[in-house]
């Protein structure tokens, strides 16, 4: 079997390390901002928000 080259094992080490990265992003990306944590805002909700009345205390 033949040994790979210096610059052969660097390139591989690099796509895996990118691959690596992309799927951690990938996976912070859906723990904060997947569907599960998007807010469905109503009109009421919404002008109460603007106009400042809150009904909690």
């Amino acid at each position: 079997m033949k040994a790979q080259t210096p610059r052969r094992r660097l390139g591989r080490e690099i796509a895996v390390l990118l691959t690596v990265k992309v799927i951690v992003l990938i996976t912070i990306f859906f723990a904060f901002f997947g569907p599960t944590h998007r807010l469905h805002p109503d009109s009421t909700t919404v002008s109460d928000h603007l106009l400042g009345q809150n009904d909690k205390r």
